[in-house]
């Protein structure tokens, strides 16, 4: 087998259409949903599995610096492939100017992020049920003071109608507003097309992921 493909299941829409649109039959595997938020806990399940995965030539990585995790990942057994990029964000934005796009203060949401916030302990139907219609909503409110503009990302795959419906109770919740951002995606199409050049590092089988390998913010409004 010439390759595999790990990846964060928030980018599962975009990733699955560019394979098959580059018609390329790399086998994904999506990484467990509670380790999206625990760098450290992500770092240790993705040294496992390259520590134990054999005949193949290389590990692509669909995740990207992510807190930190992928720095220091060892490549024992097969050449291993990172975007440079600070995180999903940036893979779902990647055009020509996706890294001065502002970042804080600001919530990026597509139909997989969605998904992941439904499931998670902060969805509205569980808070209610925990902590009744009111104290959901303080809670909420609370937990997304300073973070009430919500951007989606339409990245040709999402439906925004049904996202932007989704959000709308949580909208309502925390007094915030949503709009509509359009994302290229472009990194991932590359990953998909199998085109390694500058937007990625490759690590040799024996040598590590070195730190700095993605750019920082690129000011105080990134």
């Amino acid at each position: 087998m010439s390759g595999v493909i790990y990846s964060c299941p928030t980018l599962r829409g975009p990733l699955l259409s560019a394979l098959k649109k580059a018609g390329n039959p790399s086998p994904v595997y999506f990484l467990p949903q509670a380790l999206h938020s625990d760098p450290q806990k992500l770092h240790a399940y993705l040294q496992e599995r390259l520590d134990n995965i054999f005949n193949v030539e290389r590990v692509v990585l669909c995740v990207s610096g992510c807190g930190g995790a992928t720095v220091g990942l060892a490549a024992k057994n097969a050449e291993l492939i990172v975007p440079r990029t600070r995180d999903c964000i940036d893979l779902l934005l990647s055009g020509d100017d996706y890294r001065t796009v502002p970042r804080k203060r600001r919530v990026y949401m597509t139909e997989d992020w969605l998904r992941h916030m439904e499931n998670s302990d902060i969805s509205l139907p569980k808070l209610c049920a925990a902590k009744g219609e009111a104290g959901a909503k303080a809670f909420l409110k609370k937990l997304y003071r300073g973070f009430e503009e919500f951007i989606v990302i339409d990245s040709g795959e999402n439906d925004v109608a049904a996202i932007l419906a989704g959000l709308a109770p949580y909208l309502e919740a925390i007094g915030g507003h949503a709009r509509v951002v359009q994302g290229e995606h472009r990194i991932i199409k590359e990953l998909a097309e199998e085109k390694y050049g500058h937007n990625f590092l490759r690590i040799k089988k024996g040598e590590t992921v070195p730190a700095g390998f993605y750019p920082p913010n690129p000011g105080p409004e990134a």
